[in-house]
């Protein structure tokens, strides 16, 4: 299941938030090993940088997850 939601607010900020549930599935070839179900929680923001350059920031509930991505 994927969940997405995206809010665009004045002064060109856009919000985002997501929900993915993974199912349970097996870690091996052999089918041995099972991974439970797990939940994984998005949240974004985005604004355009000065001298019309764009990005947005990602990030998981994990902070290690967290990835600028820039764009020109």
């Amino acid at each position: 299941i994927n969940l997405w939601a995206t809010w665009s607010a004045p002064g060109d900020w856009q919000f985002r938030g997501g929900l993915r549930s993974v199912g349970p599935r097996y870690w091996d070839t052999t089918n041995t090993t099972r991974i439970p179900t797990y939940n994984v929680v998005d949240g974004g923001v985005r604004r355009p940088y000065r001298e019309g350059r764009g990005g947005s920031f990602m990030c998981d509930a994990d902070p290690a997850g967290c990835n600028p991505q820039h764009s020109h």
